[in-house]
């Protein structure tokens, strides 16, 4: 399925972060990003640019490593908490679609299958705008929204650090349920941060192949990305 309509760069390319925020005064590239609450059951969303945590303004800085000429918003659906959940994450969501972003790369995961159906709305509603969703996955259960169609899902694994990804996660001897994922290097500065660090680098080809092919669907880029696996690494992360 090709795009409603054509979607044009911006530049600098914009991402949307969905994780714990971005602190602005650290990356240089982030723009005012959205903290996202639950209050009296019902879902606030503020203006902020910070990230009490840390966990995204790092996602962050290797993202713009990779991509220099970027503009990075960061959303985060934690408050400066240790949990979140479904309904914030699917609020994030749609404050990104809403932001008409060039790509969505979500750090967070759900593995609530009564949620499914309204992952799956996102992800067809990013299919139609044209905006490349990427998101981790896990090798050890169904998570949402990156086992969904229309959706980029990445997986890593500790022994993936050759090349940048691969597709097919049987070479690696993991579970089977994830085969339909990429394993991504989940490894920066020396430590080893999982899917949400593999997703990132998935991001940095996405982007590469947006910029040489703007009309590209998002099917037509996954598809992309199988014909050309492994990829040599690249970047600075």
């Amino acid at each position: 399925m090709q795009p409603n309509r054509e979607k044009q760069m911006h530049s600098p390319i914009r991402i949307a972060i969905i994780s714990t925020g971005v602190q602005a005064s650290v990356v240089e590239q982030a723009a005012s990003g959205f903290v996202m609450a639950l209050k009296n059951g019902k879902v606030s969303i503020a203006s902020s640019v910070q990230d009490s945590v840390g966990r995204g303004t790092e996602l962050a800085l290797c993202l713009a490593e990779s991509i220099p000429n970027v503009e990075i918003i960061g959303l985060d659906i934690f408050a400066g908490q240790q949990r979140t959940n479904s309904t914030l994450l699917l609020a994030a969501l749609h404050k990104a679609l809403e932001l008409d972003v060039d790509v969505i790369v979500c750090c967070v995961q759900s593995s609530n299958p009564d949620k499914q159906r309204l992952f799956q709305d996102v992800c067809d509603l990013a299919v139609e705008k044209g905006i490349s969703l990427v998101a981790c996955g896990s090798d050890k259960k169904r998570v949402f929204p990156g086992v969904l169609s229309g959706c980029i899902g990445v997986v890593s694994h500790i022994d993936c650090l050759e090349f940048l990804y691969y597709h097919d996660a049987e070479i690696f001897g993991v579970e089977q349920s994830v085969s339909g994922l990429f394993v991504s290097n989940g490894w920066w500065q020396g430590r080893f941060w999982g899917a949400e660090m593999a997703a990132i680098r998935v991001v940095s080809e996405v982007v590469r192949m947006r910029e040489e092919g703007e009309s590209l669907s998002q099917i037509d880029i996954g598809l992309q990305l199988r014909a050309h696996l492994p990829i040599e690494p690249f970047g600075y992360c």
